[in-house]
C-alpha cells in the first residue's frame, strides 16, 4: 500500500535520485560525444564512473534501509527490481562511452548522436514519470508518460535497424564496423532499460490499484 508518511517516502525519492544521476551520465555522455575528443577518452571515463558510483551508493542505501523496514510502502520484490533496473541503466549508459575506449574509436557518427538525443530525452521523461510515482492515485498523467517513452524506443528500435543495415551494406573496413556495431548495441540497449522501468512503474501501480 502507497503511504504518505516521511519513511514511505524514502524509496520514491530515492528512486528518483537514482534516476537523477542516469540523467546527469546521458547528459553528460551527450555533450562528451558531440565534442568528441580523441585523446581525452580515457579521462573522461574517469568523469563518468564517478557518476555512476555516485548512483551505485543510492542502490546501496536503499537496499540497507530495505533490510531494516518492517512495513515497506510497496513488495519488496518491487522496490528491488525498480532500483536495479536503475541501476543497470546508469551502468548502461556509462557503457557507452567505454565502448567507444575499447574499441579505440576515433570519429563519432550522426546515428550515435541522433540516438543519444532519444536516450536524454527518455531519461527526462522517465524521472518525471518517477517523480510523480508515489502519488499515482491522484495523478493523470502517468499513463500518457509511460506512452511516450515507449514511442521513443520504437523510434529507437527504428533507427538501430536502419543504422545497423546501412553499416553492413557501406562499412568496408571491419574495425570499424565492429566498432560501430557495439555501439549501436549499447546505444539500444539503454532505450530499452528506460522502456523496461516505465512498464516496471506501470505494473507496480497497476499491482496497487
Amino acid at each position: 500500500m502507497f503511504g504518505k508518511n516521511k519513511r514511505d517516502a524514502y524509496y520514491f525519492d530515492s528512486f528518483v535520485n537514482q534516476c537523477q544521476f542516469s540523467c546527469e551520465l546521458s547528459k553528460r555522455t551527450g555533450e562528451l560525444l558531440r565534442n568528441f575528443k580523441y585523446d581525452e577518452v580515457k579521462d573522461n571515463l574517469i568523469e563518468l564512473h564517478g557518476i555512476e558510483h555516485a548512483a551505485d551508493q543510492v542502490q546501496h542505501d536503499i537496499m540497507e534501509h530495505l533490510i531494516k523496514e518492517f512495513i515497506a510502502p510497496l513488495e519488496r520484490e518491487d522496490i528491488v527490481l525498480i532500483a536495479k533496473e536503475l541501476d543497470d541503466l546508469t551502468d548502461n549508459i556509462e557503457d557507452i562511452m567505454i565502448t567507444c575506449y575499447e574499441y579505440d574509436v576515433k570519429q563519432i557518427d550522426d546515428v550515435m548522436l541522433k540516438y543519444m538525443d532519444l536516450i536524454e530525452v527518455s531519461c527526462g521523461l522517465l524521472q518525471d514519470l518517477l517523480r510523480k510515482f508515489e502519488n499515482f492515485k491522484k495523478e493523470n498523467t502517468l499513463n500518457s508518460i509511460i506512452i511516450e517513452i515507449n514511442k521513443h524506443e520504437e523510434e529507437g528500435d527504428r533507427i538501430y535497424r536502419e543504422a545497423m543495415h546501412n553499416l553492413f551494406v557501406n562499412e568496408k573496413d571491419p574495425r570499424i564496423l565492429m566498432a560501430k556495431k557495439e555501439i549501436y548495441a549499447c546505444l539500444e540497449t539503454v532505450m530499452d532499460d528506460i522502456e523496461d522501468l516505465a512498464n516496471s512503474v506501470e505494473s507496480v501501480i497497476m499491482k496497487n490499484s
